[in-house]
């Protein structure tokens, strides 16, 4: 049987790059918010900046909880390990 599993890099880039590019959006959201009192089209920053953060996280989510981060083929089946704060683990047979 062989394990794939991805490398370090890789899987510390995918776990933990979403939270601070949410906080560099959330900043961004503040000011845009502050600048609206100001001047009023600023609004429409605003509402890009949370379609924004409301898209990257849900595709975030959504991925992170389908991605395996372990995964072990031989001759017959694969299976998959190691999702999102969940142990299960998915078995995928060659003749499906």
């Amino acid at each position: 049987m062989t394990t794939h599993t991805y490398p370090f890099i890789a899987r510390l880039i995918y776990r933990w790059a979403n939270i601070p590019l949410t906080i560099i959006l959330v900043f961004y959201l503040i000011v845009y918010i502050i600048a609206t009192f100001y001047q009023w089209y600023y609004i429409i920053a605003v509402l890009f900046e949370l379609a924004i953060l409301y898209f990257l996280n849900r595709h975030y989510i959504r991925g992170y909880k389908l991605f395996p981060y372990k995964i072990s083929i031989d001759n017959e089946k694969m299976i998959c390990e190691n999702f999102f704060f969940s142990k299960k683990s998915h078995t995928i047979y060659h003749s499906d």
